[in-house]
């Protein structure tokens, strides 16, 4: 677990209502949550501040959730970070 008294999450999800409602969730569950966009600006921020869990959508502009997780797991340091991949289809 990261330092702070509470586990830290990563969320990665490019519509912002999702992300709002998904981070509100993770906050329910006594999680700090970090989030952003997309997976480029993700991996900035894993640079900078670890986390206990990382919830990606797998349909991202600019690099997309299987993309991102290839290059998490090319780190040594974010190969034991638990990711939970989920996506949605709008018909």
């Amino acid at each position: 677990m990261s330092q702070s008294a509470l586990p830290t999450a990563l969320l990665v999800e490019d519509s912002r209502i999702v992300r709002e409602y998904i981070a509100a969730f993770l906050r329910r569950m006594n999680f700090q949550v970090l989030t952003t966009g997309d997976g480029v600006r993700a991996l900035e921020l894993l640079a900078h501040h670890p986390v206990d869990l990382i919830v990606t959508d797998l349909n991202m502009p600019s690099m997309d959730g299987l993309m991102f997780i290839d290059r998490l797991r090319a780190h040594r340091s974010f190969q034991n970070i638990p990711i939970l991949v989920m996506t949605s289809v709008q018909n």
